[in-house]
């Protein structure tokens, strides 16, 4: 079904979410009914078999107390657990679907992915030895989109590497190097010189002396001067086959119930992303 006719408005996507809304905390209440209703008579059943085995009236506590954290932890976790439903299968959709339909795109959105570390071990923006968790991907014509993390752990403690948006473009490139506003490039096999600056670095193969052409260094530049940035963290870099670029968006707003100005605060944060997205790679496609 075409997209306009089930209302390509902010009004008709937010009617479609409150829909999946109402459903979804239905469940959510049916599911805290029941692990309720289980801890109840776990706790019940524990008290009976230690009153047959004339048991301390102080042991009694013990099931009564671990049924009521049971009790407790359900009502603080479920809860989160479905509004993490809602927003990653149905509001991320309701707001590409829109926004495909008022730019005339075609993004296909998916949240049910794994998505291999290859890209980051092709390319060497980070460590090749951390691991990658996806949350969507964004897939348009020459144009991968994914909100990421890239982590490492050895056991006893996690480092955060990336954690934000990352496109791979589609475009071929005649050398290989990274601008970068912090760290350095983890390529194997590739030794890169760096050239620091006030704002970002520059790096370039070791003894290639090569320079990056000012027109990557324009698409860099303009991308950091107009992304709203939390931190100060953005990447581009080429592997000869691709184009990669990263950054960290700010957070979203915490919300308590999803209304039409939330809403409208969503469609706003996917459309930035979207639209930095596209400038990038006709920015590319001019060269």
């Amino acid at each position: 079904m075409d997209y306009y006719d089930n209302g390509a408005s902010h009004q008709g996507a937010l009617r479609n979410i409150v829909e999946k809304q109402g459903e979804l905390i239905t469940k959510s209440k049916k599911v805290i009914r029941g692990i309720e209703l289980f801890a109840f008579l776990s706790a019940l059943f524990a008290c009976l078999i230690m009153y047959l085995s004339t048991a301390k009236v102080g042991f009694y506590a013990i099931p009564i107390g671990v049924g009521s954290l049971i009790t407790l932890l359900t009502h603080l976790i479920v809860p989160s657990v479905y509004k993490g439903k809602l927003v990653k299968e149905v509001v991320n959709k309701e707001v590409i679907n829109l926004y495909n339909y008022e730019n005339s795109t075609n993004f296909d959105y998916l949240d049910k992915i794994k998505v291999r570390n290859n890209f980051n071990k092709e390319m060497g923006l980070f460590t090749r030895l951390a691991s990658v968790s996806t949350r969507f991907q964004i897939i348009g014509e020459d144009i991968n989109i994914m909100n990421c993390t890239l982590v490492t752990s050895n056991g006893k403690s996690s480092t955060v590497h990336f954690d934000g948006i990352y496109m791979i473009y589609k475009k071929m490139c005649s050398k290989t190097f990274q601008l970068r506003t912090k760290g350095r490039p983890k390529l194997k096999g590739v030794k890169f010189s760096k050239q620091e600056g006030e704002l970002y670095s520059e790096f370039v193969p070791f003894e290639s002396n090569e320079i990056i052409d000012s027109y990557y260094i324009n698409i860099f530049e303009s991308s950091l001067n107009s992304i709203e940035l939390s931190k100060k963290k953005v990447y581009l870099g080429s592997n000869l086959k691709e184009i990669h670029f990263g950054y960290h968006p700010p957070k979203f707003m915490k919300y308590d119930e999803f209304t039409y100005e939330v809403f409208k605060e969503y469609y706003k944060y996917f459309s930035n992303i979207l639209n930095l997205g596209l400038r990038i790679k006709e920015q590319l496609s001019d060269q």
